[in-house]
């Protein structure tokens, strides 16, 4: 199964974008992984397992609108001295969570910070929600790089396999609906 290890960065395309979407996942000793079946879809993320690396690549490109998807235990450097107030181009942060306790701690946090902090939400839904994010990414980059024929066809099909992996994955939800559907009704009988 793929981690954010697996996420390979397409530098030649999307680092010159005027906007960027960065994961940090700074995580020393044992862990739980966490699964992105569609981590090779992912190339317009830059994931970065050093909060110093991230927060520093943030800090130096004031030039780039930044989302950050960072996961709850790696937000001290942009909590504790103010930088989230203190860096204008990062646009939103979007926070993953381990537990639904912690998810609830971080959306009751996050109320006086709502202009840029996002929704807190479960890692085991990060695969989808970079998918989302890179479909809307792409299309803002679509118009930036439209008069580069090269870049426009690569991000066409990066996007054709991110809108088939999002057409997958609502296949298998609305499947596991109907089959849970089933047995009630089964149970029922």
């Amino acid at each position: 199964m793929q981690t954010i290890d697996n996420i390979r960065f397409n530098h030649s395309i999307y680092l010159p974008g005027d906007n960027w979407i960065t994961l940090l996942h700074d995580i020393s000793g044992v862990h739980i992984p966490i699964m992105l079946p569609n981590a090779h879809l992912i190339t317009f993320v830059e994931a970065f397992r050093s909060t110093a690396t991230c927060s520093q690549r943030i800090q130096n490109n004031t030039n780039k609108n930044v989302t950050l998807f960072a996961y709850e235990d790696n937000l001290n450097w942009l909590i504790a001295n103010g930088s989230a107030n203190r860096l204008p181009h990062l646009h939103k942060v979007h926070i993953f969570c381990s537990s639904t306790d912690k998810q609830q701690f971080w959306k009751s946090w996050m109320q006086r910070y709502r202009d840029r902090f996002e929704e807190p939400f479960l890692a085991n839904d990060l695969d989808y929600q970079l998918l989302l994010i890179g479909d809307r990414h792409i299309d803002i980059l679509k118009q930036q790089f439209i008069d580069v024929e090269s870049v426009q066809n690569h991000l066409i099909q990066d996007q054709r396999a991110i809108c088939q992996a999002l057409a997958t994955h609502f296949l298998n939800k609305v499947n596991a609906e109907d089959e849970r559907i089933r047995f009630s009704e089964e149970a029922r009988e």
